[in-house]
């Protein structure tokens, strides 16, 4: 075979190894902590209240956390779910939306009624998706699902890993969620925040970015054996 041809040729098949050595990046899983969260009320337009250990439970409240995405994070997958934990013994049917990632800008200092992100029951694009949280307030003894799959149990799971997924496109390393009431006019149950100790958790299964160092290094490496086992 002409050396040419033999080289061309073996470029491209160690470029098919390459990449599918990067589809085949082992999956991983990590329980992520919620980095941000606050409520905000219309009964009090400039209130931010972070300092108890849940959220107030007024029907004019509106809830909000920001889970911070690991940096090798790809593609999440089946198994990711949100977390919460409920502290009142009663069930509350309750909204959960994925803030649009262009007004996800708000601070946990500095948010407050007036001037919290806009989000819609209705626009379920892959940046700004309305899902529906059930009676999640069981009895307040756990953990509760409030998006993802659960012991097989969908929770809208393909739009929340849509959600998910769509972030690093847009060049958002975090990605947040609002609760609300909006879907019976009732109150806004009460969550463990941050703060406590059954804080919000995104439990996350992602395929990981492979580091572009690494490739690169690889990629060279199988070039150099080419090229002298070429001039031999």
């Amino acid at each position: 075979m002409n050396t040419s041809v033999f080289y061309r040729a073996a470029c491209a098949a160690f470029g098919s190894i390459l990449l599918a050595g990067m589809a085949q990046a082992a999956p991983i899983t990590v329980d992520i902590t919620a980095s941000a969260d606050a409520s905000v009320t219309s009964g009090n337009t400039g209130l931010n209240d972070q300092s108890s250990n849940y959220w107030r439970g007024q029907n004019t409240d509106t809830a909000y956390v920001r889970f911070n995405l690991p940096v090798d994070f790809g593609t999440a997958l089946s198994g990711t779910t949100l977390l919460i934990h409920p502290i009142v013994a009663a069930n509350q049917w309750m909204g959960i939306f994925g803030v649009p990632y262009a007004n996800d800008t708000w601070t946990e200092t500095g948010i407050n009624y007036s001037n919290q992100p806009a989000h819609t029951l209705t626009d379920g694009s892959a940046d700004c998706v309305g899902l529906f949280l059930g009676s999640a307030a069981a009895n307040g003894s756990g953990y509760q699902t409030a998006a993802g799959i659960d012991s097989g149990t969908s929770y809208y799971a393909a739009e929340f890993l849509t959600f998910l997924n769509g972030a690093p496109g847009a060049g958002k390393t975090s990605v947040s969620f609002a609760f609300n009431d909006a879907y019976n006019g009732g109150t806004l149950g009460h969550f463990s925040t941050r703060e406590s100790a059954t804080p919000p958790i995104l439990h996350l299964t992602y395929e990981p970015v492979p580091k572009p160092a690494s490739l690169s290094l690889l990629a060279l490496g199988g070039l150099a054996m080419m090229r002298r086992r070429r001039v031999a």
